[in-house]
């Protein structure tokens, strides 16, 4: 397809090649990069630049878009100390969305009993909790896109505070229906901010860690499961400061 005499690399033309490898290059040049390596014969795609035709390599052109599309999201920007700084807030906020679940375990049923809460009542009132964190999950899937995860982190955040604060207060009231639906909005409420706690910090880890996601997501993993071991202690020892039932 070459002529006898080929000129030197700066010197080639788009007309020294035969209408044939000009057919092909034009091909290739026209179509989309995904398509280049099935629809053209040739092994690599061709760039005309003026008057020369220079190879392009695909894998630096991937590279280089991975990198405009991290740099397009902001993380960029982050240094490691600072990323790992973030890491460690998720794990914080994690450890005490978690510790809600099971703090009041080793002293709510008899206070429950006490306001009127029947047994089949109170593991509906513990089991909620999960129920909620697992249902509202695709909920939170569809609202991250539209208000973005630092609102959303946020919004978690004051759910479970005024959550874990009315259930204090839930105990001022009367036995019975009122005391026994308090509970039931509290737990739903903290579970609903839970979820998104749960979603939105492991959505951050391909952000923060991509080389890494895995052992990131291990850890989170742990933190949550330390936060179930460690709040009936919690929970028990802040009831006998306080007084026990008596307080």
């Amino acid at each position: 397809a070459f002529p006898d005499s080929q000129p030197a690399l700066g010197e080639m033309k788009v007309g020294s090649f035969s209408p044939e490898v000009c057919a092909c290059i034009h091909d290739v040049t026209a179509a989309p990069a995904r398509q280049r390596s099935h629809d053209s014969p040739l092994a690599a795609p061709l760039l005309i630049a003026g008057s020369r035709v220079v190879p392009v390599d695909s894998e630096a052109e991937s590279g280089e878009a991975k990198k405009a599309q991290v740099a397009d999201t902001g993380w960029v920007a982050f240094t490691p100390k600072e990323k790992n700084f973030i890491m460690w807030a998720a794990c914080v906020n994690l450890f005490l969305g978690q510790l809600g679940f099971a703090i009041f375990a080793p002293f709510f049923p008899q206070e429950a009993a006490a306001k009127g809460v029947s047994t089949s009542l109170l593991g509906l009132i513990f089991g909620i909790f999960q129920v909620v964190v697992v249902a509202f999950t695709p909920v939170t899937v569809l609202l991250q896109p539209i208000f973005g995860t630092t609102a959303l982190l946020n919004c978690s955040l004051i759910i479970c505070g005024v959550s874990n604060i009315v259930a204090g207060f839930a105990w001022y009231l009367s036995a019975g229906l009122p005391f026994t639906c308090a509970q039931f909005g509290v737990r739903i409420s903290s579970g609903i901010g839970v979820s998104m706690q749960m979603q939105l910090c492991y959505a951050l880890l391909p952000c923060l860690f991509p080389d890494s996601v895995s052992i990131s997501a291990s850890i989170l993993e742990t933190v949550i499961g330390v936060a179930f071991i460690a709040a009936p202690m919690v929970g028990s020892t802040l009831y006998e400061l306080a007084g026990g039932a008596e307080g």
